[in-house]
């Protein structure tokens, strides 16, 4: 998605920066072609002696002053329109980047809770809903392994928290461990617990971060989760929301 739009921008700003060439290159060939009729042809005849006859001297005196201001102010406007482009093009290349990014961090935010999700328990969930907005869950994954015991039920060996600190913008990524792990048993965060933990630490798992929320299906083992981004540029706010439905283990 990214490429994508990235090259669809450079397109357009490449099309646009040769349409002003184009226009530009146009405006000074009439501009010179006005001066060459006015002045007549620009062959000229020479006297036995090589030298130019005085009647054709009179016709190679310097431009007028309306001439050098007419010439001026086309070249103003060749000159402002391209600057203009220029801007214009620089300006969506800059809005489609912002666009882009923000829908990267909602994507990468919503794949990796996604992924912690699906291995964990609903058991084990604790949120946070409030101006504080958070989600605890288990993991039975010790360094990228998982460990069973002798009755073959999973070992829960840490703890998993997302949040998003109180006035940032970035949604954070923690594992902490406590007395209730490892067990066998899913015990999960109490929201005074989940609140303690959730003091600036862990690692960004998505930038712009606006909200996320979520709602729990018991029964059926699911969560529904949505993460939201956005950005602000040139006074438009730019948001992206990804959202889905994730089936826990059990």
């Amino acid at each position: 998605m990214e490429v994508m739009i990235q090259e669809v921008v450079v397109t357009q700003a490449v099309a646009i920066l040769v349409e002003t060439m184009i226009r530009a290159g146009v405006m000074v060939m009439v501009m010179v072609m006005g001066i060459i009729n006015k002045k007549g042809s620009m062959s000229m005849k020479f006297t036995s002696r090589g030298e130019i006859p005085g009647d054709l001297k009179s016709r190679r005196r310097a431009f007028t002053i309306s001439e050098v201001l007419v010439s001026a102010v086309l070249l103003v406007l060749i000159f402002g329109l391209t600057y203009e482009m220029l801007i214009s093009a620089k300006k969506f290349w800059l809005m489609g980047d912002v666009r882009s990014d923000v829908q990267l961090n909602a994507r990468l935010g919503f794949e990796s809770m996604s992924r912690d999700l699906q291995s964990s328990t609903m058991d084990s969930i604790t949120t946070l809903t409030g101006s504080l907005k958070a989600i605890s869950m288990l993991s039975g994954y010790n360094n990228g392994s998982i460990t069973l015991n002798s009755e073959g039920k999973m070992l829960w060996q840490k703890y998993i928290i997302y949040y998003i600190p109180s006035g940032e913008t970035k949604l954070l990524r923690r594992e902490v461990t406590n007395a209730s792990v490892p067990s066998s048993t899913p015990v999960p965060l109490t929201s005074t617990e989940l609140t303690n933990y959730c003091n600036g630490l862990g690692k960004v798992a998505a930038f712009n971060a606006g909200n996320i929320s979520f709602a729990t299906h018991t029964s059926s083992s699911t969560i529904d989760v949505s993460i939201s981004t956005q950005k602000s540029l040139f006074d438009q706010n730019n948001t992206s929301v990804v959202s889905g439905t994730i089936t826990m283990r059990n």
